[in-house]
């Protein structure tokens, strides 16, 4: 009788999605929780006193959405080593793109891209009308759903620039959700070349 036996790598380890999700949901939340914004007032004008709390509470924002994209960013990297390993190497940024778009984007979020969009000067709009990790958020008001989608959001840039940097393409990720109503669909990514990093040796498969 004939055994097939596989290694550790070959076997990719997948878990079901909503578990991911919530897990998701729990990190983004711990993060609201670990870096407190409000501000206290020592006494002064209530001018200042505002004054005070909006930048704790952009300082606040902008230390969750550091950690959010680093740990995106390290994910990305490793998720695209896997997924590029049997493939020659991509030198057009192009390529790349075309490949975080459709093998990547189904790799990551279990469908490719609904649409890919470039004015040939290094900037790509990627549209996905069905962003699955947004699924579930909502708040008290659009606005506020919006501002917690684009902090939910904050994570997969991170990935997508994880994954361009990867692959020898150094990139600025942005995303946007033009209809909050129609969450999980339709979130824009905006992804901006910078400059392909050159390569290290002729033996670096997929350049740092």
């Amino acid at each position: 009788m004939h055994q097939t036996s596989y290694s550790s790598e070959t076997r990719m380890k997948e878990v079901a999605e909503c578990c991911f999700q919530q897990l998701f949901g729990e990190i983004v939340r711990s993060m609201l929780e670990r870096y407190p914004w409000q501000a206290e007032d020592a006494g002064g004008k209530a001018n200042d006193a505002a004054s005070a709390s909006d930048e704790a509470e952009a300082a606040h924002r902008e230390a969750i959405i550091i950690k959010l994209e680093a740990m995106g960013y390290d994910v990305g990297c490793r998720f695209a080593e896997r997924a590029a390993k049997d493939r020659p190497r991509m030198l057009e940024p192009l390529d790349v793109i075309k490949f975080v778009c459709k093998d990547f984007w189904i790799t990551i979020f279990k469908k490719q891209i609904d649409k890919l969009q470039t004015n040939h000067r290094g900037v790509f709009v990627v549209q996905d009308f069905h962003f699955r990790w947004l699924a579930g958020i909502s708040a008290a008001s659009e606005q506020q759903t919006k501002e917690m989608a684009l902090l939910f959001l904050v994570f997969p840039c991170g990935v997508i620039r994880g994954a361009l940097a990867k692959l020898g393409l150094t990139a600025i990720v942005n995303a946007d959700v033009p209809d909050v109503r129609a969450l999980p669909g339709w979130v824009t990514s905006t992804t901006k070349s910078t400059g392909q990093k050159p390569l290290r040796g002729s033996t670096d498969r997929y350049p740092i």
